[in-house]
């Protein structure tokens, strides 16, 4: 066996320049794709907050219409009860929430705290979405819906209509 027997017996590990290398490798590829992996969360989350929005917009528009149908009104006739907070869980007292449950399954809760969206009537007919913090603002006026970033009112993210 002689000198390639050796070799190979002794040749048991990593070298400390190995491992060197490849830990700095490793925290140079963790140091980037680490604040990439955040900025893809909060991004995700902003996009399913626009899209639960859009579902409760959506209802809720569908609703308004509905009523004002069925009860052969105008939109300047329609009124609402007025600071009535309309939480989309099990609360029975709002006409809105009632309706909005029996046609919403499941119930879209907001990606910053996993609890249902509150709204809450500011005056007739004009719903006002009460943001966690990092979300966005809604505000509904008769069937059409805006949605902002409650740091900055004047740019909209969304506007739609039924």
């Amino acid at each position: 066996m002689g000198l390639t027997g050796n070799l190979i017996k002794n040749n048991k590990g990593f070298t400390l320049m190995e491992l060197v290398v490849t830990t700095a490798i490793m925290g140079t590829l963790a140091a980037v794709a680490v604040p990439k992996f955040a900025e893809q969360q909060e991004e995700a989350k902003v996009r399913t907050t626009l899209v639960n929005i859009s579902i409760i917009g959506q209802t809720m528009s569908t609703d308004f219409q509905n009523r004002l149908t069925r009860q052969g009104m105008n939109e300047a006739k329609f009124s609402a009860p007025i600071n009535s907070p309309i939480i989309l869980a099990n609360d029975s007292t709002d006409i809105i929430t009632t309706r909005l449950i029996r046609q919403m399954e499941p119930i879209p809760v907001s990606p910053y705290n996993d609890m249902p969206y509150v709204f809450t009537l500011i005056r007739d007919g004009e719903v006002k979405y009460i943001p966690v913090p990092g979300s966005v603002n809604i505000d509904y006026t008769g069937p059409k819906f805006t949605i902002h970033d409650p740091n900055d009112p004047i740019n909209l993210i969304m506007e739609f209509s039924p």
